[in-house]
């Protein structure tokens, strides 16, 4: 008797201690839009019990009130919800193709022959997307160009990225702006075994100076180009020199004008002799005006006072 009381009572604190729970790996997991997510997700029961059912559910608001719906009854995940667990300890599930309205509270439930059991608290579940940034946006040809891809979610196994200019791989995320790098630029991370999650399309755009080059046959662009910067520089010599032979023309005007000036200003004074006395007060020579007045008086001075 006494045997037996110790028995069930041995029984009894091993049923109370394996108790009844639910785990969750990740109570927060992210996951880009597009991709999978996994949740991981274990539960345990006393012995001697036989689970007979498991659900997963997803809480919502419904006339106020919040509701745990089926996911297996929900539309929205038809043909993209497997369970990956199983009726003893294993509750993981499997989402595909994640969509933004996959965003919420899910719940996992598990029911034995004797009783019902389900989480107490939720598992939130965050859906986002990528984004790319062109910085910056709007450059010059030669400028430097930065490509950025982010997240808000914290991936756990950081994936390589890729970058495509108006659907086409680009190499690097670093370079300098051409005019043939102007485009529609998106970022998309490669999951193994699952489509890219492609970022929606961000533009690039590049400013060029209007050049008019005149296309010679049998000539590539660095000829043409090496050619205009030659005329530009003959151009500018010839504008240097045509300016110099003007300011030359101009000083040997200006000295032959000086030079006649003085030629005329000697014969005047030859005529009157190197006597400036025959020179009156306005220095206009005297000789015609001395000859005239003699006729007059028909007397000749000898000497002309001034």
């Amino acid at each position: 008797m006494t045997f037996l009381i110790l028995l069930i009572t041995v029984m009894t604190t091993g049923v109370e201690s394996a108790g009844w729970s639910v785990t969750y790996g990740d109570r927060n997991p992210c996951a880009l839009r597009g991709s999978s997510v996994k949740f991981r997700c274990s539960y345990d029961y006393p012995d001697g019990e036989t689970v007979t059912n498991t659900t997963w559910s997803k809480g919502g608001l419904n006339d106020g009130k919040w509701i745990r719906t089926d996911v297996s009854k929900l539309s929205l995940y038809q043909n993209r919800v497997e369970y990956l667990g199983d009726r003893h300890h294993n509750c993981n599930l499997a989402i595909y193709d994640l969509r933004d309205n996959d965003t919420g509270h899910f719940y996992f439930r598990f029911d034995t022959h004797t009783y019902g059991w389900r989480s107490r608290g939720s598992l939130y579940l965050s859906v986002t997307g990528l984004t790319a940034s062109v910085y910056p946006n709007s450059v010059s040809e030669g400028e430097n160009v930065t490509l950025k891809c982010t997240t808000s979610c914290k991936l756990h196994r950081p994936s390589p990225i890729a970058w495509f200019r108006d659907g086409q791989p680009v190499a690097n995320t670093e370079f300098q702006a051409r005019v043939e790098d102007a485009g529609n630029y998106s970022c998309a991370i490669e999951v193994q075994g699952q489509e890219p999650t492609r970022s929606d399309p961000v533009a690039l755009d590049i400013q060029y100076q209007n050049v008019s080059v005149e296309l010679l046959p049998d000539m590539d662009t660095t000829e043409i180009i090496e050619r205009k910067l030659m005329e530009v520089s003959v151009q500018s010599v010839i504008l240097r020199v045509g300016f110099g032979v003007k300011a030359l023309a101009l000083l040997v005007l200006l000295l032959f004008m000086v030079w006649a000036w003085r030629q005329n200003s000697t014969m005047d004074k030859e005529e009157c002799g190197l006597d400036y006395e025959n020179i009156n007060r306005s220095g206009v020579c005297r000789r015609d005006f001395i000859s005239s007045a003699s006729q007059h008086s028909g007397v000749i001075e000898e000497e002309i006072t001034v």
